[in-house]
């Protein structure tokens, strides 16, 4: 049993939002990261993940070459791991607070036709680093095995902003925040 959450990898449980254990697959899930119905009520007995319950357990994820993790399923009737989801650019949830109904009609062309840096597989979805001028580009999944960094922050506008950083930016961005603590989005305005 793995002791992170599979959607953001963090490790501690809390009351009101506790990691929750597949039964099958034996992956955790804090029941916000994961949605309905997680975020509805916690069951009392067992619980199965959305992939176990359908037999999908070696359905590979539409967004990265993976087949290990939390998934969902896509409005296409394939599947994709929530954690790619919520960072790949231009996915989005028809359902926001059920976290269902992964939608990536929307993902732009070029990113389905990027070789991603890392594992060198032309399949998914990838990301591009956001630092000026690199050409860098990765799966999430392959990107979060090498410890990239990743930013989120909602506008008081309701947008979103997202970086993702390749290894290298990763490391000038994590130095330059332990000097200015701002956060990177905020350094980079």
């Amino acid at each position: 049993q793995l002791e992170n959450c599979s959607v953001c990898l963090g490790h501690i449980g809390f009351e009101d939002n506790p990691i929750v254990y597949c039964e099958k697959c034996n992956l955790g899930v804090h029941a916000h990261c994961y949605g309905y119905p997680l975020s509805k009520a916690i069951p009392e007995g067992d619980w199965i993940c959305q992939r176990c319950e359908f037999g999908a357990e070696q359905e590979t994820c539409a967004l990265c070459p993976m087949k290990f993790g939390i998934m969902k399923r896509t409005t296409d009737s394939k599947w994709a791991h929530l954690a790619c989801a919520l960072w790949v650019p231009e996915v989005f949830f028809r359902d926001g607070k059920g976290k269902e109904a992964v939608d990536t009609f929307q993902v732009a062309p070029r990113r389905w036709r990027h070789k991603c840096d890392f594992c060198k597989i032309p399949q998914g979805a990838c990301m591009e680093c956001s630092e000026e001028g690199c050409k860098s580009v990765f799966h999430l999944t392959c990107g979060l095995e090498r410890g990239i960094l990743l930013e989120y922050e909602r506008q008081k506008n309701g947008r979103d902003i997202v970086v993702s950083f390749c290894e290298k930016h990763s490391m000038v961005w994590r130095r330059m925040n332990a000097k200015n603590r701002k956060g990177i989005i905020r350094a980079r305005k």
